[in-house]
């Protein structure tokens, strides 16, 4: 199986409240038009339809294709996180005011969720933004 030679880059910056999710498509394209951000809201436990999970499904889920590289950059607004996916073994600590990278490679479609590791107060539970491959 080969990998596809798209490259992909994601800045995650979390929030106590929220994660804020700008990503662009591409490294190499420095286009406004192909920037995206959006937040991503965990879905309360009494709105979950039947299969959700609870504590990990959101509203608004990151799509990136099979087979792809993902770059990603975190930072923190507020206090310590750690980002972590656990499928793939991805685990990435989230500091405030500096830069922190990793990356994964997509190797099948799927849904992998993500989630905040490191207890950082009342809202540590809610901090997830699954992502469909």
């Amino acid at each position: 199986m080969t990998m596809s030679s798209t490259v992909w880059s994601a800045h995650l910056s979390y929030g106590r409240w929220t994660s804020t999710q700008p990503y662009k498509y591409s490294d190499y394209n420095s286009s406004k038009e192909q920037s995206l951000t959006f937040d991503s809201y965990t879905i309360p436990e009494d709105d979950l339809e039947l299969g959700q999970l609870c504590l990990l499904e959101v509203d608004s889920r990151v799509v990136v294709p099979a087979k792809s590289h993902l770059g990603i950059i975190v930072t923190s607004a507020d206090i310590l996180h750690s980002w972590a996916v656990p499928s793939p073994g991805v685990k990435c600590d989230v500091v405030p005011g500096r830069l922190n990278q990793t990356s994964i490679s997509v190797q099948r479609e799927g849904v992998y969720y993500d989630q905040c590791s490191e207890i950082c107060g009342t809202n540590h539970a809610f901090m997830c933004a699954p992502g469909k491959r």
